[in-house]
């Protein structure tokens, strides 16, 4: 199922899927970063200061990539992986406005 950049991203009509790596807990939230996970694929792993519990973590990480890609909260979901650091998570949006901005974190 691999796409872009190694399996970073999937394009779709509406949007794009990114596979993404979470780091919760973390001391100071770092610049995201593109990372191998193994098996031939990378994820864009994002660092937040949030501890993983009742959903914080992933409250955060819907912030974060909000900020990193220009758009509104409710246009980012969490497919799968929400109990997870791997998780796949859609932006809708234009896709190629999306992909250029994740090829500048590369």
């Amino acid at each position: 199922m691999k796409s872009g950049r190694e399996g970073v991203w999937v394009e779709s009509p509406k949007g794009l899927t990114i596979h993404v790596r979470v780091c919760p807990s973390t001391r100071r939230e770092k610049s995201p970063l593109i990372v191998d996970v193994g098996e031939g694929c990378s994820a864009l792993q994002i660092a937040v200061r949030e501890a993983p519990v009742d959903g914080k973590a992933n409250k955060a990480v819907i912030e974060k990539i909000a900020q990193i890609f220009n758009v509104p909260k409710a246009a980012i979901t969490i497919k799968s992986g929400e109990a997870s650091r791997l998780k796949r998570v859609f932006i809708e949006g234009d896709t190629q406005q999306l992909i250029s901005l994740i090829e500048q974190l590369v």
